[in-house]
């Protein structure tokens, strides 16, 4: 199977590993022995606003792309758009509605459901972070 060209280009640049610059305002973790993975975001935060995400993946390249998308995407949003945003993208992940727009490079896991998982692991953590 050929991964989606965006996807790829992710892959190959992914963004907002940890560290973050400052200490964490907030962190969550996540895990899922399906897939043997586990993530950790750390969001520097101020009056709810997330000013920087950064993360922390261990698990196939599925998580490190949906990883890259969610630092990319939650910075500069207010924690509760930032939770709307994770439901959203779950639900099109467990194919329940259409994808977010710019998560296009995520569209590969929607043909590889063994992927389900990992690509929710950064997401999940999120949450965790948010909570």
């Amino acid at each position: 199977m050929a991964y989606e060209r965006s996807f790829v280009e992710v892959a190959r640049a992914p963004t907002g590993a940890l560290p973050l610059d400052q200490p964490p305002s907030r962190s969550g973790h996540a895990s899922d022995r399906r897939c043997r993975g586990d993530a950790v975001v750390d969001l520097a935060m101020t009056d709810d606003v997330i000013r920087d995400a950064a993360h922390h993946v261990r698990g196939c390249v599925m998580a490190s792309v949906s990883a890259s998308l969610l630092a990319e995407r939650v910075t500069g949003l207010h924690a509760e758009e930032a939770r709307a945003l994770a439901r959203g993208v779950a639900d099109a992940i467990a194919g329940r509605g259409p994808l977010p727009d710019g998560f296009t490079p995520l569209r590969t896991v929607l043909v590889l459901p063994s992927h389900r998982a990992c690509a929710l692991l950064p997401w999940t953590a999120l949450l965790d972070a948010l909570a």
